[in-house]
């Protein structure tokens, strides 16, 4: 057996300029991992286990020595085997399969498919650009549940995220040299997806959460921009960048005027939402050097 081939085994072979690429299925699908979540709070439970899951593990097995652990944001005790049957079912194909006093088994319960990725990828972006337009309808009309609703969409964008992180860990991708750049790119959708999910909750904590007029033409600037590299995500061209460029020009100088009158409170809550801009800057440097090595 030579670099983990054996005799009899199917091999994929992918073309990729002027190499051919030999891959083994095995080769990039880790089986087993225990983790061991003793003493930790429930935020660092789902995060220790939503990496395992992305990373490519088929089975997981969670023990712990106490059966409660806290929740930082409301200080209250939660059961660690709830946390964890609460983060699987964010989880695409994995189940909780046999649970114990001190132990919960993951399992995978369904062949993640290569072919998923682009397809799921492209229901992200799509999901993003409906909660971006939520978070204005919100924010435009001071609509509690409109707002309310960024919780479940953010959890149900997780659930793409994590599964096509899972694939390009698991089966990597038609062009392997961009699975690098896919990953970093979903990744920071991710990020993108906190701070709407945070815009929401800091609007509704406030007195009122209806936005004045600059500070929502702020806000929509920044979801054009999103939409802006949506496009040339797909269909890139030069001067969609600089269009978006424009975009995110227009909103930081937009920012700087309004903050000396606006609410503060609408201000601090722009500010960050602003960091979304820095985001989508490093993706469409991300984009171009995917569009350089063609």
């Amino acid at each position: 057996m030579q670099n983990n081939v054996k005799k009899g085994m199917e091999l994929d072979l992918q073309e990729q300029g002027s190499k051919i690429v030999v891959r083994t299925d095995s080769s990039v699908e880790p089986s087993e991992k225990v983790l061991d979540v003793s003493g930790m709070d429930r935020s660092t439970i789902i995060f220790y286990l939503r990496s395992a899951y992305r990373k490519g593990y088929d089975s997981i097995d969670v023990l712990y020595g106490e059966p409660v652990s806290k929740h930082l944001r409301t200080g209250k005790q939660r059961k660690i085997s709830s946390i964890i049957h609460e983060e699987i079912s964010r989880l695409v194909g994995v189940e909780v399969i046999q649970q114990k006093e001190n132990s919960c088994l993951v399992k995978s319960i369904s062949e993640a498919s290569a072919k998923d990725f682009s397809n799921i990828l492209r229901r992200i972006f799509i999901l993003l650009n409906d909660a971006f337009e939520e978070v204005i309808r919100g924010i435009s009309t001071g609509n509690a549940a409109q707002l309310e609703t960024l919780e479940e969409r953010h959890d149900n964008i997780t659930k793409f995220i994590s599964y096509s992180l899972r694939l390009l860990n698991k089966k990597g991708y038609d062009v392997m040299s961009d699975v690098t750049s896919l990953y970093q790119v979903v990744s920071s959708l991710e990020e993108i997806t906190d701070i709407l999910k945070w815009v929401a909750r800091e609007s509704l904590a406030m007195k009122s959460p209806r936005f004045t007029d600059g500070a929502k033409k702020i806000m929509t600037q920044i979801a054009d921009a999103f939409s802006q590299y949506n496009d040339l995500f797909y269909k890139f061209d030069p001067q969609k960048v600089a269009k978006f460029y424009e975009t995110r020009h227009g909103a930081k100088v937009g920012f700087k005027a309004l903050v000396k009158k606006a609410p503060i409170e609408q201000s601090l809550v722009l500010r960050n939402a602003l960091h979304i801009l820095d985001i989508l800057v490093a993706i469409t440097e991300v984009r171009m050097g995917i569009e350089a090595l063609k």
